[in-house]
């Protein structure tokens, strides 16, 4: 793990579960593989649940341009066609301070990924100790345990995607006994 995440300030729940603090953080890039569109398709249903919900995407994304590709253009239109655009809020690259702030500052941090063989921002995540809801693929499960230290979805269902969001925002104390355990378990390997 970088420095920055080795030294920084742990996760606090505060008023990150309530209006309108609901913010989702994700690192996601303009690759399909890297689950964006499940995650965005998710939104619309914890929107349903929690109008005031938030997605702030970290990560090389490009929203729009001759530079944007096929994914992009595509992502950038189901936002759009599900009236998400005031719900998503694309960051850009962050560098790693500015990715712990959004950690902190977040209610959820969501890795919906298709394919990961470790997760640098997943592990990251939990040394934080930000509430994670994380696709059940590749490495991701040898990092938490489910409904330990995070919560754990099937890859491409966002469907339960949605429902371990929803899930952390009805019960806060379940939020934060995950934090808890995620950074206990965490630092076993940094």
């Amino acid at each position: 793990l970088r420095k920055e995440f080795l030294d920084a300030d742990s996760w606090e729940m505060g008023d990150n579960f309530k209006s309108p603090q609901r913010t989702i953080f994700t690192i996601s890039t303009g690759y399909p593989n890297k689950g964006l569109h499940v995650l965005i398709r998710s939104l619309q249903l914890v929107r349903n649940v929690f109008p005031d919900v938030k997605l702030n995407i970290g990560g090389y994304f490009v929203p729009t341009g001759i530079k944007q590709s096929g994914y992009e253009r595509w992502i950038v239109r189901l936002i759009s066609a599900l009236r998400l655009t005031d719900a998503v809020n694309f960051l850009g690259p962050l560098k790693a301070d500015e990715v712990v702030k959004q950690l902190q500052t977040s209610a959820v941090f969501v890795n919906p990924s298709f394919v990961e063989s470790y997760s640098v921002a997943f592990a990251e995540a939990l040394k934080i100790g930000i509430p994670c809801v994380v696709a059940f693929s590749g490495a991701m499960p040898e990092l938490a345990i489910n409904e330990r230290d995070a919560l754990f979805f099937s890859p491409g269902d966002h469907y339960g995607c949605a429902r371990q969001i929803i899930k952390l925002f009805e019960y806060p104390e379940f939020s934060q006994t995950l934090s808890l355990n995620a950074r206990l378990n965490i630092s076993q390997y940094c």
